[in-house]
């Protein structure tokens, strides 16, 4: 088997049919389907075991009840027979060529990832269908790159446009860490180190749905991004990978959000746990990770934290563009000088 196609899926029969349709089409002839139901409460399960009767490459695994994403996708890994691993989101769908795209490229440069950087976001109005843009990859495709490199910027953090190689997978012992979302954040940045070298190329779209409901659309999505990052802290600890290897924390939002105090609480302890590691490379990180790092630390609690970011610091960042006042370094933000 070349490629082992793993598929959570939980509720999404609207979108299901045409998910396993754009799989099975694939030009690329030797793989597996592994659908992996996690206790759906719609009629999915019955689409996946129609499909499965249908056609012998595709195999279901059913969960009696939710037990999580990342469980599912664990468990797909698990079962998997294929040389080459992929992850799928079930809402999602390939061009024909995709996989064989991520597959060639993956034999002929010997890598134990690689990344298809064509995407498009696709919206219940067709109008609204635009291209995603993978930032700071190359726009001279195909090339090599040092993860490093890539993990000090804005980082394109999901899994469903990179191919892995299955041992690498096993051999690394690389699962998906128990958090509600924002699992793709930690398992791309560990993945990625661990390759020391990677390799991107533009082949055919991956069709990226828009939707309410799903995941990323989650109101505390963006928090638990803070949530992934404290495990990949413990786990980049774990393996000896050094804070000039790989940043510890990002956010793709300028201004974190917290709900509660219990959420602030975390974060203040998380953020003084990983200051040293960021004191050590602070050329990885900008000045807004800076900022909003030292805004949760100098605060007293919680609500000293709202009161100080009334405005949020998303309009604090504009404010000095606008009146050209001069940015503080980054050093200067963690050395206290701008708290």
């Amino acid at each position: 088997m070349l490629v082992s196609v793993v598929i959570p899926v939980f509720n999404t029969s609207p979108y299901l049919r045409e998910c396993l349709d754009s799989v099975l089409s694939q030009t690329l002839n030797d793989f597996e389907v592994i659908c992996v139901d996690d206790g759906s409460s719609d009629n999915s399960l019955s689409i996946l075991r129609e499909y499965e009767a249908r056609d012998q490459r595709v195999k279901v695994v059913a969960f009696p009840e939710n037990r999580g994403l990342c469980q599912a996708r664990n468990v797909g890994m698990d079962t998997a027979s294929g040389d080459y691993t992929y992850l799928l989101d079930s809402d999602d769908w390939l061009e024909p060529t995709y996989l064989e795209e991520l597959y060639t490229h993956a034999v002929s440069t010997g890598q134990d990832i690689v990344i298809n950087k064509k995407w498009l976001f696709e919206y219940e109005d067709p109008s609204k269908r635009k291209e995603g843009e993978v930032s700071p990859f190359f726009k001279d495709e195909p090339s090599y790159y040092e993860p490093a490199s890539v993990l000090a910027n804005s980082f394109f953090p999901v899994v469903w446009c990179r191919l892995y190689k299955t041992s690498f997978l096993r051999e690394n012992n690389l699962r998906f860490p128990e958090v509600k979302s924002a699992e793709d954040v930690y398992f791309t940045f560990l993945t990625e180190v661990l390759q020391k070298k990677s390799y991107i190329f533009s082949g055919s779209f991956y069709h990226f749905r828009q939707r309410s409901g799903s995941n990323t659309r989650r109101p505390s999505h963006m928090w638990d991004h803070v949530v992934a990052f404290r495990f990949l802290l413990d786990e980049f600890r774990r393996r000896e990978v050094p804070p000039s290897a790989a940043r510890r924390f990002a956010f793709w939002d300028v201004y974190l959000k917290f709900e509660n105090e219990e959420q602030y609480s975390f974060a203040k302890a998380y953020f003084a746990d990983v200051l040293p590691d960021v004191k050590a490379a602070p050329w990885l990180y900008s000045v807004s990770d800076c900022y909003t790092m030292m805004s949760v630390l100098s605060s007293k609690n919680y609500k000293a934290f709202k009161r100080k970011n009334i405005f949020g610091l998303y309009w604090t960042y504009r404010i000095q563009l606008l009146f050209h006042l001069r940015w503080p370094s980054v050093k200067g933000i963690l050395n206290g000088g701008w708290s």
